[in-house]
């Protein structure tokens, strides 16, 4: 164990206690927002449903994408630099396909969030939407909120979940390894968090905008790793 995993695990473990801690007391607050609001927290009946069906729906694409872009990067990935046959070139093909599949899923989650937030009212300028001063929290925890904003949440809950678990299972021997799934997991809680407590408003535009950032970066990280300077 090299001194890297030695930090990550030494962040790791306080922050999901603190995260479990954070949990016990959230659930507390939102019994008391249930009991005093009922008519604003009703529960979607098809959330299991969609919970499950999001964790299908990735298993069934994940690999006909990663086996597609594996099968043109293969082709494209400099030959000097990476030999054909070589571990190393199977490796970086293998990352590329993954990053290619990452990509997909960033520009959909990104489309879905800003067709939800240009539907309603707190859509800020600066996320392509009209508001110049949205009221995030305006009738708190009482919300108008447009269709589909609690199905997109489950949906990447299930994400989250479905990239953790996939980390756990196949990537444990990655060497970003424990930021990849500390990531995952900070981000389950952040997701629940705000759909646990209804600030739906506030929580759609944060999705937004690491989604679209996840973008850019995946863009970038695509053009760096076919270039012949690595």
């Amino acid at each position: 164990m090299d001194i890297k995993d030695i930090l990550m695990i030494s962040l790791s473990v306080p922050a999901t206690l603190w995260a479990i801690y954070e949990s016990y007391n959230v659930l507390g607050y939102v019994h008391d927002l249930k009991f005093k609001t009922p008519e604003c927290f009703q529960s979607n009946p098809n959330r299991i449903a969609l919970f499950v069906g999001t964790q299908i729906i990735l298993a069934l694409i994940m690999g006909p994408i990663q086996a597609t872009a594996r099968s043109y990067f293969d082709k494209v990935v400099s030959t000097s630099k990476f030999v054909i046959g070589s571990q190393n070139r199977k490796i970086k093909v293998e990352i590329l396909g993954e990053r290619t599949y990452r990509l997909i899923l960033y520009i959909t989650w990104s489309a879905i969030g800003l067709w939800i937030l240009n539907r309603s009212d707190f859509s800020h300028k600066y996320l392509f939407g009209t508001e110049s001063d949205p009221q995030y929290f305006k009738n708190y925890p009482c919300y108008t909120l447009p269709s589909y904003t609690e199905e997109f949440y489950i949906v990447k809950f299930a994400y989250h979940f479905f990239e953790s678990l996939n980390a756990v299972i196949l990537h444990r021997k990655r060497f970003d390894f424990t930021e990849n799934l500390l990531h995952h997991i900070v981000t389950i809680v952040m997701v629940g968090y705000s759909y646990a407590t209804n600030i739906f408003p506030i929580g759609i535009p944060i999705m937004l905008v690491m989604d679209l950032s996840d973008v850019f970066v995946s863009i970038f990280k695509l053009s760096i790793d076919v270039s012949d300077r690595i």
